[in-house]
């Protein structure tokens, strides 16, 4: 079986004005870091693997509806992914964040006729509590190829 080495990086910053965001960061299969964010950080890991599934995920978990004020707000952006040394804004926008709309807020968006989607792609901005995931496949270079629309590739 063929082993393939992965790496990710990712540049994760935080927006705040009373208390740092409280995040998980998780790359690849075992490594995960969780704490307050203050500035911008770099996160890496790098493992060897099989062929298969592989994610980066990061999550916002202690935002309350009073750290919203004006334009004062408590957020993460997620600034850059690189896969094996490669990144491009394509490969940024994969990820899928999923937030969890804050109550009673969502309820009156509903009965509204507002859609409020499971999922929104494209999002770097982390404005509720929520997990934003990127999914990749190893090797990741036959991923990137795909997502990049490069043709055909001989397998």
């Amino acid at each position: 079986m063929a082993t393939y080495r992965t790496k990710i990086d990712i540049e994760i910053d935080s927006v705040w004005h009373e208390e740092l965001p409280e995040i998980i960061v998780k790359i690849g299969p075992e490594w995960r870091w969780a704490g307050p964010l203050e500035k911008a950080t770099h996160f890496s890991h790098t493992w060897e693997s099989g062929k298969g599934d592989a994610k980066v995920s990061v999550e916002l978990l202690n935002k309350q509806d009073s750290d919203t004020v004006g334009n004062k707000d408590k957020a993460v952006v997620i600034k850059g992914v690189r896969l094996n040394d490669i990144s491009t804004d394509k490969l940024l926008w994969q990820g899928r964040y999923r937030p969890r709309y804050p109550e009673p807020w969502a309820t009156e968006q509903r009965k509204s006729g507002q859609d409020l989607p499971e999922y929104l792609s494209a999002h770097t901005y982390l404005g509720w509590n929520g997990i934003w995931t990127l999914d990749f496949d190893i090797p990741v270079f036959t991923w990137i190829h795909r997502i990049e629309d490069l043709g055909w590739i001989y397998d």
